[in-house]
């Protein structure tokens, strides 16, 4: 069922019927007459439908389906598409006592829309409302009235028109939030918040400027520290060798090469004279004895001896130049 009108004489025949429901079919619409065979009810149930309004144009204009209801008591719409309640949608409901229109998509209530109404129980929780009008609730009387939910709304607590909070803290325990309540729970208003707010920006601002200036000191720290290490590398690794190290400077023992004698001897091949030192002792031997057997000739000879045998290590060709016997 999408629409509800009236088309048999079945319902004008109950005119008894005190309770009348169509909760949970798919009602989007209900005509403004619809319900008139049935004014007499005192409980009416539309929960769990997909009604979108209380009123629909009848030609002169909009008009509330729950207009012929004026001994309703109980009036239950939760669980539908409901988007606002306007001021004459309900105003015809002079006996009214409950209403249940929560977990609707109620965002705008007229502010004169419970004018007149007697209500002591009101459910408006789980909508989207976040802002009422002044004097929304001033039709209520403080002595009858038992319940009040509007939580789980969008709640906008604007400072200096945070009138909704002290109403409620004013009804005391009659207030049953079912759900949260938001900036009107905590009486902190928009003002304040924006206080806040800014303050708190300022302190995530100062925090992170601190964080990526002590981000770049820890990234210089390690770059000298790295720095430094590569410098200590260098100076403690061991030399690395060149071609030319591999030329040995100094010869060893066997070498061919020999550096200069200390006395004054033009340097030679070191295995040459080597192989040639005997041969040299020999001449020595020979020159002495030929110098002792012809005495005085001795001093006259111009022989020339060296007093070390490795002095004549220069060799036999050397020393045939440098050694004469009897002036020969």
């Amino acid at each position: 069922m999408k629409r509800f009108y009236r088309t048999n004489k079945s319902i004008n025949q109950c005119l008894r019927l005190s309770s009348f429901t169509l909760a949970a079919n798919k009602i989007i619409k209900i005509e403004p007459r619809a319900l008139e065979p049935i004014h007499q009810i005192k409980t009416l149930s539309l929960e769990n439908n997909q009604l979108t309004s209380l009123s629909s144009n009848d030609g002169n204009g909009n008009v509330s389906f729950l207009r012929p209801l004026r001994k309703v008591k109980n009036l239950f719409l939760s669980s539908n598409n409901i988007q606002q309640i306007e001021e004459n949608d309900l105003s015809s409901l002079t006996s009214l006592k409950t209403l249940a229109i929560d977990h609707n998509e109620i965002e705008k209530i007229h502010s004169r829309a419970f004018a007149g109404l007697p209500l002591t129980r009101i459910y408006l929780n789980h909508n989207r409302l976040f802002y009422l009008p002044k004097g929304t609730f001033d039709s209520f009387s403080m002595d009858t009235l038992d319940v009040v939910d509007v939580s789980d709304n969008a709640w906008q607590c604007i400072c200096g028109e945070e009138w909704l909070a002290d109403w409620l803290a004013a009804i005391g325990d009659r207030n049953i939030a079912d759900g949260s309540m938001g900036c009107v729970g905590s009486r902190v208003c928009t003002g304040r918040l924006n206080e806040e707010e800014q303050h708190s920006v300022w302190i995530t601002v100062v925090a992170s400027v601190l964080a990526i200036v002590s981000l770049l000191i820890l990234v210089a720290i390690t770059f000298l520290y790295l720095e430094d290490g590569k410098r200590l590398d260098q100076l403690t690794s061991p030399l690395r060798r060149v071609p030319s190290d591999l030329l040995q400077l100094i010869p060893n023992s066997g070498s061919s090469i020999s550096l200069p004698h200390e006395t004054g001897v033009e340097p030679l091949i070191a295995a040459e004279l080597t192989q040639k030192q005997p041969l040299s002792s020999s001449l020595r031997n020979s020159a002495i004895k030929k110098a002792t057997t012809n005495g005085s000739n001795i001093k006259k000879s111009p022989l020339i001896l060296a007093s070390n045998p490795n002095e004549l290590s220069t060799g036999s060709a050397v020393e045939k130049k440098r050694v004469r016997f009897n002036g020969i």
